[in-house]
Formats: structure tokens, sequence, C-alpha cells
């Protein structure tokens, strides 16, 4: 109820805004041209510090027109960002 009301995007927040860049799959990361980005204008992932629990995959954050979860990806995928860990 409180992120409803206009009031709380006031002050008090921080704001990221992370473009929707798509990413280069495994098998286009060799070659790099902007016809071979998957998504473009859709989708944005990036990736996280943290591996996933139990294989070989890394954690990542992942958004759509219409979603934003955390996922995993395998480390082959060219994404644009990546995110860390850190402390105040």
């Amino acid at each position: 109820d409180q992120v409803a009301q206009e009031a709380f995007w006031k002050d008090g927040f921080i704001e990221f805004k992370f473009p929707a860049s798509g990413f280069y799959s495994p098998e286009n990361a060799d070659n790099p041209t902007s016809e071979n980005i998957t998504h473009r204008g859709v989708n944005g992932f990036c990736w996280s510090s943290s591996l996933w629990t139990g294989g070989s995959n890394a954690r990542t954050l992942d958004f759509r027109l219409d979603s934003a979860d955390v996922g995993r990806n395998v480390p082959g995928h060219r994404f644009p960002l990546r995110l860390v860990r850190v402390k105040e």
C-alpha cells in the first residue's frame, strides 16, 4: 500500500536505472555485433558476484517488460553489467 502512494516516491528512496540491453548468447559471444544481440530493448541481465549453490551457474538479476527476478545462467552468456556486494 505504501508504494502505491505518490508521497512514497518523493524522497528517501534510491532509484536504479538498468538498460534493457539484451545479451550475447554463447553462440554469438565471439562475434559481438549489434545484429547478434539477443532481446535488446526487451530484456536486461546483470551478473551477480555470487555463484548459484550446487552448480556451475552464476546468479543473475533478470528483468523483462513484465517482471524481474533473480536467476542463474552459465557464464558463457555475455551480460553487460556485473553487480557486486559492497559494505558501507
